[in-house]
């Protein structure tokens, strides 16, 4: 009976070294090879999709919103007086009108805190789409006011402080 040791010289383990260096069947070198593990080094698992790309998507969708809606809202002004008429051209308006306010706001207020702040952009997003309904929100009230000739600076500024009340309230709630 023999005993065989555990241990090998050889073999330094599962994962390669940094250093070590791998060759293909002819001999010749492929590469040099570090490997690290992915929940190695206070790192967290990290899915292969960039955050630049959902950055893209998301400044992407925004600008297709803005470029639909910007259609919408042309072709209304240009065939229809959407203040004197009622009914779907009314709701078509303003529904277009929201949405481009909305994406627009959504648009500009993450890129000035992308520059301004060192936080991901996945951390940005919802607080710029949240803030960008409410300023379309306060856009569209601003024109419905003007329309049935409502706006005056007391209304005006019952309106910013609901909305800021609601903004207040969705970023500081307990989660």
């Amino acid at each position: 009976m023999v005993e065989h040791s555990t241990h090998k010289a050889a073999v330094v383990g599962s994962i390669p070294t940094p250093g070590t260096r791998f060759q293909n069947l002819w001999g010749c070198s492929l590469a040099w090879f570090k490997a690290s593990p992915c929940h190695g080094e206070d790192r967290r698992f990290e899915s292969g999709h960039p955050r630049s790309m959902k950055f893209i998507v998301f400044v992407s969708f925004l600008i297709v919103i803005m470029v639909v809606t910007a259609g919408a809202l042309t072709s209304v002004l240009f065939c229809f007086d959407p203040f004197a008429s009622g009914g779907l051209i009314f709701v078509l308006f303003y529904s277009a009108l929201f949405l481009f306010l909305s994406s627009f706001f959504s648009l500009i207020i993450f890129l000035v805190k992308r520059s301004l702040t060192k936080k991901e952009d996945w951390q940005l997003v919802h607080g710029s789409v949240r803030q960008g309904f409410l300023l379309a929100i306060l856009g569209n009230a601003i024109l419905c006011l003007q329309k049935h000739q409502w706006l005056s600076w007391a209304t005006l500024l019952i309106v910013m402080l609901v909305l800021a009340g609601f903004e207040f309230f969705f970023k500081y709630r307990r989660r």
